[in-house]
């Protein structure tokens, strides 16, 4: 019997073949999940997509007939973010990236987790594995099993992944804001977003045993918002002193 739905959001543009894998990939992590009594809607935006792209979502086997698949033309990763999580169904959204892989636990690990947690959390892979032009492994902050971290360090680094998972009614409440790096000099959508959750007393948490498959390329939007100079947007968490200091309370002061 199936007991809830979570809606996986997936972003394309110009990704061509590659969504394929993504598309197979993500077919092993709603799988697995399924075995556990939780149904997987893919919502798969496809923003100002070329036609190889789109034809190879089109027509890929894993798309069901209760998925959804949006056309749009934003040109902007966070407002296409925004349309997927507008049309989802389900209580439960997980973010994902059209060329990125996701350990088959990933879905259900982060689900139990913001079943089990108190208050209101985000929940991101434990660790990231980068291949591609780069090969790494790192691990993300869990602020629960680090409450001595000092989040004055969010000025300086994104300490979490766009990889995440959280209850729907977190992503309508706070939505993703849109760039526009070149006509504003803003950029980084999730770090903006991340530290902004961080204002309204939203806890950044991980999954233990799950991990991102991060794949890195010589040219991508990261890079180059990194090579154009752009900042972070503005955040209320920038009027918050109160909340940079080591010892992260489980509720800030509004």
């Amino acid at each position: 019997m199936i007991v809830e739905t979570i809606s996986a959001i997936i972003t394309f543009h110009g990704e061509g073949l590659l969504a394929n894998k993504t598309l197979f990939g993500l077919e092993r992590v709603r799988k697995f999940t399924e075995v556990n009594n939780i149904t997987v809607e893919l919502v798969i935006v496809l923003d100002a997509a070329d036609y190889e792209t789109t034809q190879a979502v089109k027509t890929n086997p894993i798309v069901r007939k209760g998925d959804k698949i949006l056309e749009v033309f934003n040109r902007d990763l966070g407002d296409s973010r925004n349309s997927g999580i507008a049309v989802a169904t389900g209580s439960y959204i997980g973010i994902f990236d059209g060329d990125d892989y996701y350990s088959e636990n990933w879905l259900t690990s982060a689900f139990k987790v913001v079943k089990d947690k108190e208050g209101a959390v985000i929940v991101h892979p434990e660790f990231t594995i980068s291949f591609g032009v780069a090969h790494a492994v790192g691990d993300s902050f869990d602020m629960d099993d680090r409450k001595d971290y000092s989040l004055v360090n969010c000025f300086s680094i994104n300490p979490w992944t766009s990889c995440s998972f959280g209850k729907k009614t977190i992503y309508t409440n706070y939505p993703y804001c849109r760039t526009d790096s070149k006509d504003t000099g803003f950029g980084y959508e999730d770090w903006h977003w991340n530290i902004e959750l961080l204002s309204h007393g939203i806890r950044h948490v991980t999954a233990k045993e799950t991990a991102l498959f991060y794949r890195r390329k010589a040219v991508s939007m990261l890079t180059s918002m990194a090579s154009s100079g752009v900042v972070i947007r503005p955040s209320e968490f920038f009027n918050r002193t109160k909340n940079w200091q080591s010892g992260f309370n489980r509720v800030f002061e509004e």
